[in-house]
């Protein structure tokens, strides 16, 4: 029981960080590249 518990543990805790991740990757990537770049032209234009 006690092994069984650490590994679904384990693995519902390496999901969640992964599911963290790449949610903050795509974040990341989508406020950056076009986000910025078009209210930086708009700003300057």
């Amino acid at each position: 029981m006690s092994t069984t518990l650490v590994v679904v543990l384990m693995v519902v805790a390496c999901g969640l960080c992964l599911a963290f991740v790449g949610v903050g990757l795509l974040v990341a990537a989508l406020k950056d590249t076009p986000r910025v770049e078009r209210h930086g032209q708009r700003a300057h234009e």
